[in-house]
């Protein structure tokens, strides 16, 4: 009985574990996304740079989008 309550609790904190996980990664994508508009919105244009190789390279598509627009926006 112990070994197949463990298994479960076990099975159980493994699935809290990796929601946990998926959930700071979103969060991590929304923040760097507010910081692309941020920077686009206050128009330095020592960020274009920056804003161009995140809009290319980041894995998220919504960094992606916010990106490339403030990109736009600062050159």
């Amino acid at each position: 009985m112990e070994d197949s309550w463990f298994g479960y609790q076990t099975r159980y904190r493994s699935m809290g574990d990796r929601q946990e996980g998926l959930m700071r990664k979103r969060k991590l994508a929304a923040e760097r996304a507010n910081v692309a508009m941020v920077l686009g919105y206050i128009g330095d244009p020592r960020a274009a740079a920056t804003l161009a190789h995140v809009a290319e390279t980041d894995g998220d598509e919504k960094v992606q989008l916010a990106a490339g627009q403030a990109a736009m926006t600062v050159s």
